[in-house]
């Protein structure tokens, strides 16, 4: 959940970087990468009735076909395995406040080339989208990272985004990976909750707002502790093979387990062979074969430059969007920006689908976006939503983890191709 006080244009002192002043360019410059690409590609909505959502799905025929003896008793009766998995909708928001002064300073002024209200209104809405991309690559715990060292500091060195485990040390780009400037973070053992001042990729640290004392290995969430354990259910928790997913023990259901492919167990590296296993562990456990393939820019480099070695060119494809991908096996390869580190993703999408109660819209059941703020000459608006991403066949998912040896194809801060 993102919820935002609209500093950059709150008040008519804080906003004279879209007011008066004289630009070489008049305009904003959008420094933003908003790409969203795992986002954009989760098409297929059904709708949540209430906060639950609950379908049937069949996990095994009967069993009790066999061969008897001429004039012997026939097999026992049996039936099919069936369940009911459940999950409930998740609610995510943003908001912005801005104040009677600062949009009478922007009102029909040539001289203001960007109108507040507009402004605010899209970073809100971008704000949510990009949060909303994040939550699908996690877990639905909120982790965005780590604390690699125990200190006292506001400086503090991080480690494994979206708490996942890694193969080895990452880079510090890879280490910093979710952190942004003005996030609120929660430190989990300290019970604290400090700003993000500064990022330094190249250190792999963050500058909080006030110093800190934090251990080595504490958790570090997204929000307070209010929002932890509360945003989507994302593909960390759907490719997995072990765990409870959506009301169902996964112990012993291969049906209802992603398929986890360790790169680790080939000395890491990424081959046509290993990518081949790892598909084919949906083939066999699944009922559909995947249909896109995700990874880092790193991973799609690694994955260019093995043909390249054996002399083979992989086909070029533009998606819907722009994206630009290679092909293995028919299925399109993308890079994500916000996608987990030394990993492939290897995704059935068309079994995987929103459940949505509300889709993103402004709260205006009294027939206004802008609510008055009490007692204050400010207005506030905000953007909710209530859906939850969820998945009919984890079997038919893949992810090949800790996937390393790529430092001789791509580096970390390569933009892809």
């Amino acid at each position: 959940m993102s919820d935002i006080i609209y500093d950059f244009g709150g008040s008519a002192s804080t906003i004279k970087g879209i007011l008066k002043d004289d630009y070489v360019r008049q305009g904003i410059v959008d420094n933003v990468n908003k790409s969203t690409e795992l986002l954009k590609r989760i098409r297929a909505k059904k709708s949540s009735h209430g906060l639950r959502h609950i379908f049937s799905t069949q996990f095994g025929t009967s069993q009790s076909a066999g061969a008897v003896g001429e004039n012997e008793d026939l097999p026992e009766a049996g039936q099919g395995e069936y369940d009911k998995p459940f999950g409930n909708v998740k609610y995510n928001y943003n908001r912005f406040r801005v104040t009677g002064p600062a949009l009478a300073a922007t009102e029909g002024n040539k001289a203001a080339f960007a109108d507040t209200l507009t402004r605010a209104v899209n970073d809100a809405r971008d704000g949510l989208r990009l949060d909303l991309q994040r939550q699908l690559w996690g877990d639905g715990s909120g982790v965005v990272g780590v604390v690699a060292a125990g200190v006292t500091s506001a400086t503090i060195t991080v480690k494994q985004p979206y708490g996942y485990t890694y193969d080895g040390t990452l880079s510090g780009i890879d280490a910093t990976l979710l952190f942004r400037r003005k996030q609120k973070l929660y430190f989990a053992t300290a019970n604290t909750t400090r700003t993000v001042v500064s990022i330094n990729p190249a250190a792999g640290t963050i500058t909080l707002s006030a110093s800190i004392t934090v251990i080595l290995g504490e958790l570090i969430y997204k929000g307070s502790a209010a929002t932890t354990n509360k945003e989507l259910t994302g593909m960390g928790a759907i490719v997995a093979a072990s765990g409870t997913y959506m009301g169902i023990d996964r112990a012993g259901i291969p049906e209802w387990q992603g398929n986890v492919v360790d790169a680790g167990d080939v000395d890491g590296f990424l081959s046509e062979d290993l990518m081949r296993i790892a598909k084919n562990a949906a083939r066999r456990n699944g009922t559909s074969d995947p249909n896109l393939l995700i990874g880092t820019f790193d991973i799609k480099r690694y994955y260019e430059n093995t043909q390249k070695s054996f002399k083979r060119h992989v086909n070029p494809m533009t998606l819907e969007g722009g994206a630009k991908a290679v092909e293995f096996d028919g299925a399109p390869l993308i890079d994500d920006k916000d996608a987990p580190p030394q990993r492939l993703w290897m995704f059935d999408t068309t079994s995987i689908e929103w459940f949505v109660m509300k889709e993103v819209d402004w709260a205006d059941l009294d027939g206004d976006m802008l609510k008055w703020v009490s007692g204050k000459d400010a207005w506030e608006a905000f953007l909710r939503t209530y859906k939850d991403i969820g998945c009919e066949s984890p079997a038919n998912q893949t992810v090949i983890k800790d996937i390393t040896g790529w430092e001789a194809a791509a580096s970390s801060s390569d933009a892809g191709s």
